[in-house]
C-alpha cells in the first residue's frame, strides 16, 4: 500500500513528476593528501543538543550582520566532510542556448565543478540544490529495477507498448537510507543537522516514478520553453503546509537510469523558492495543495482553487528567469531545498526515465528562531535567506494535521495488479 512517508505525487498534480540536480558530493572535506583542512575562515561548527551541522558556512554569504559578523567565529581545525563536484551529473540541454540570447539568466551547473568548499555552501545557499555523484550502487539500482517491465506490462523494446507518458508506481520494498545510500545519508546529515532527520520516516522505496515521453514530442526539432511546462509545482500532497513542516525536509531524487539532456529530467527554478517561502509566512494558517496551486487551509470556499488567495505555481514561474534541467548517471541522487519550484519536462529522447521521490523528515518542524546561529541548518538557512532575514519566530496558528493523497486509492490498485503479474511471472 502507500506509504505516507513516501508520497510519490507532488503538491499540485497527483499525475506529475518529482525530480532536480547539480553537482556536491558528500564526502568528509578533505585535503588532497587527506588532512583534515584548516577552517579558520568558517563559522564555528561545535556540537550542539539540537544537532551538529558538519558542513561549513563561509564568512560572507549575505545572510545579513548577524551572520556576517558574528563574532563566535574562531579558528578551528576539525574533521568536516568534503563535497566535492563530479563530471556528467547536470547538463543543460543544448536548446537551453537559446535562452541565453533572451537574456535570461541559467545555472551554470559545470561550475560548480572547479569550486571550492565555502563556495559550494553558497552555491546551495543561493540555488536550493545539489547532487552527490554515486550516491548508491549501479549494482543496487539494477537489483531494485530488474522487474520494474513486469510490474509495468510493457515491452522495453516495443514502445508501442508504452501506453502513458508518466507513471507513478507503488513501493514493494523498502530500505532505510543509511544502508542504501550511506553518502548520501551523510550528505542529509550535512543539510539538515545530525539527530535531527527522523530515521523512520526518511526510508527509500523502490515506488518508481518513470517517464516514457510521447511521440508527439519526440524528436530533435521538439523543444518546450521552460515557461510553457505545466507540471510545476512543489511536493508534498501528504500535510497541510507550513514554513516550519517537517514532513518533508527535503526533496530527494534518486536517479535508476541514465538521464540525458532532452530525455525527461526535471526542470528546476531556484527563484520559485523565495515566492513559496513568502506564501508560506503570509500563511501561518497553513496551506493546502490543490491542483496546480496552494490554498489557505482555512479557505472557505466550496472549492479551493476558487479562493483568490490561492498562489498559482504557473503564474509564479514567469516571474523566473533561471532554470537547470537535471540529468545524470544512475546512482546519482539530487537533494533540494523542500520548497524548490520543478516541473517534469517533455522526454523528447524516449528512453526510460527512471527515479524514485522519496521525502525526508525531521524529528521536529524548522526552527528559524535559534538563539545561536551557529545551529542554523542549511536549509534553515537557505529559508531565511529566501525571505531576506536573518531570524523569524513564525509559529503556525492551526494544528498540524496529514492529509490522504487523492492517488492512494489508484496506487493501491496499481500495487494489487503489479503483484498479481509478478507471481505470474515468477512461476
Amino acid at each position: 500500500m502507500h506509504s505516507p512517508n513516501e508520497p510519490d505525487s507532488p503538491v499540485s498534480d497527483s499525475s506529475s513528476d518529482t525530480p532536480p540536480a547539480e553537482d556536491i558530493q558528500g564526502q568528509p572535506i578533505l585535503s588532497d593528501d587527506n588532512q583534515y583542512m584548516d577552517v579558520s575562515s568558517f563559522r564555528d561548527m561545535s556540537n550542539t543538543s539540537a544537532g551538529k551541522r558538519r558542513l561549513p558556512i563561509g564568512g560572507s554569504l549575505g545572510l545579513g550582520v548577524n551572520a556576517r559578523d558574528s563574532k563566535s567565529r574562531r579558528r578551528e581545525e576539525i574533521p568536516t566532510r568534503r563535497i566535492a563536484g563530479g563530471s556528467g551529473s547536470v547538463w543543460l540541454s543544448s536548446d537551453m542556448s537559446n535562452l541565453r540570447s533572451q537574456k535570461e539568466e541559467l545555472v551554470d551547473n559545470h561550475l560548480v565543478e572547479r569550486l571550492r568548499t565555502a563556495d559550494q555552501v553558497q552555491f546551495f545557499l543561493e540555488n536550493g540544490y545539489v547532487v552527490i555523484k554515486q550516491g548508491f550502487t549501479k549494482e543496487k539500482a539494477a537489483e531494485w529495477s530488474k522487474a520494474i517491465w513486469v510490474r509495468l506490462d510493457m515491452d522495453p523494446d516495443d514502445k508501442s507498448t508504452w501506453m502513458r507518458e508518466r507513471i507513478h508506481m507503488p513501493w514493494h520494498k523498502r530500505e532505510p537510507v543509511a544502508t542504501f545510500a550511506p553518502k548520501v545519508w551523510s550528505a542529509m546529515e550535512d543539510l539538515l543537522g545530525e539527530d535531527r532527520i527522523d530515521e523512520q520516516a526518511s526510508t527509500w522505496g523502490d515506488s518508481f516514478i518513470v517517464n516514457l515521453g510521447t511521440p508527439e514530442f519526440e524528436g530533435d526539432d521538439k523543444h518546450v520553453h521552460p515557461h510553457d511546462l505545466d507540471n510545476w509545482h512543489v511536493d508534498g500532497d501528504f500535510f497541510v503546509h507550513y514554513l516550519d513542516s517537517p514532513e518533508q525536509a527535503l526533496l530527494v531524487i534518486p536517479l535508476f537510469s541514465d538521464i540525458k539532456p532532452r530525455g525527461g529530467g526535471t526542470y528546476i527554478a531556484p527563484e520559485g523558492i523565495d515566492l513559496v517561502a513568502k506564501y508560506l509566512v503570509a500563511h501561518p494558517e497553513g496551506v493546502i495543495p490543490v491542483p496546480s496551486k496552494l490554498a489557505p487551509s482555512t479557505t472557505t470556499y466550496a472549492d479551493p482553487q476558487d479562493d483568490p488567495d490561492t498562489y498559482a505555481h504557473r503564474e509564479a514561474v514567469k516571474k523566473c528567469a533561471k532554470f537547470a534541467e537535471m540529468t545524470g548517471e544512475i546512482g546519482d541522487v539530487v537533494l533540494m531545498h523542500p520548497l524548490m519550484l520543478h516541473s517534469a519536462s517533455k522526454n523528447h529522447l524516449r528512453e526510460a526515465r527512471i527515479i524514485i521521490n522519496p521525502p525526508v523528515a525531521l524529528r521536529k518542524p524548522f526552527e528559524f528562531n535559534r538563539k545561536d546561529v551557529n545551529d542554523f541548518s542549511l536549509v534553515e538557512l537557505k529559508t531565511l535567506k529566501a525571505l531576506g532575514v536573518d531570524k523569524l519566530d513564525f509559529k503556525p496558528t492551526t494544528e498540524r494535521r496529514r492529509l490522504v493523497p487523492k492517488s492512494m486509492t489508484a496506487k493501491n490498485a496499481m500495487l494489487e495488479e503489479e503483484k498479481r503479474r509478478l507471481a505470474l511471472f515468477n512461476e
